[in-house]
Order: C-alpha cells, then sequence, then structure tokens
C-alpha cells in the first residue's frame, strides 16, 4: 500500500468516491464511527457520507480522528459512500512518484446497531 502501514487512502483514479458494498444490509438505526484524516486542502472540508437517501457530512483534519455519525433508515441499504471534498496527486502538488488522487486516508470504519 505505498508505504502506508495503517488502513487505505482514497484514490480517485480507482473511482471518484469511495463505496463500500456490504453483503448484509445495514440496521435500520445504527451509527456509523470513521476514524481516518486528512490530505491536503481536504482537511476541514465536508466529506459527504451518502447512505441510502441520506446524506450526511464529517470533517477530518490532518491528523487522526474519529467521527461518529447516526442514521435511522426506511429503506433496505447495502452500502455506504463517501465524497472526498478535493482529491489531489501528491506527485502534481509536492513532486515525487506518488501518482495517486488522494484525500481521505481511512484507517477504521465501524458500524454499531441501535
Amino acid at each position: 500500500m505505498n508505504g502506508v502501514n495503517m488502513g487505505r487512502w482514497s484514490d480517485a483514479h480507482t473511482a471518484k468516491h469511495v463505496t463500500i458494498w456490504l453483503a448484509k444490509p445495514l440496521p435500520k438505526s445504527f451509527t456509523l464511527q470513521v476514524q481516518a484524516q486528512a490530505a491536503g486542502l481536504n482537511a476541514g472540508k465536508p466529506v459527504k457520507v451518502k447512505v441510502g437517501k441520506q446524506i450526511k457530512a464529517i470533517i477530518f483534519g490532518a491528523d487522526f480522528s474519529t467521527q461518529t455519525l447516526t442514521f435511522d433508515l426506511n429503506e433496505t441499504v447495502h452500502k455506504i459512500e463517501f465524497v472526498p471534498a478535493d482529491p489531489f496527486s501528491p506527485a502534481r502538488r509536492w513532486g515525487g512518484a506518488d501518482t495517486r488522487v488522494i484525500a481521505i486516508h481511512f484507517a477504521q470504519i465501524a458500524i454499531t446497531p441501535k
């Protein structure tokens, strides 16, 4: 994972949004905990979180933090989608060989039924 020891970076070369597909539907009521950090200009900008028809936002800084969102669903949902604010290429911005188009470094995601 390109020298990353924990988690995974979003990479807009692969997909503009980070989509997590689940084999079983999400609980009708749950909390979503996300431990992550933002890269570059993404720090302090909202990341949209789409679950079914609901869209909420979380904000991460340059250091890892854990943010929590609560969802109450009226539909069956099998995916969670994260939409970063401003993906960028480290190679273009700072030089070097890292050509990924990154925004958010996800360390851990937890779903807890309410």
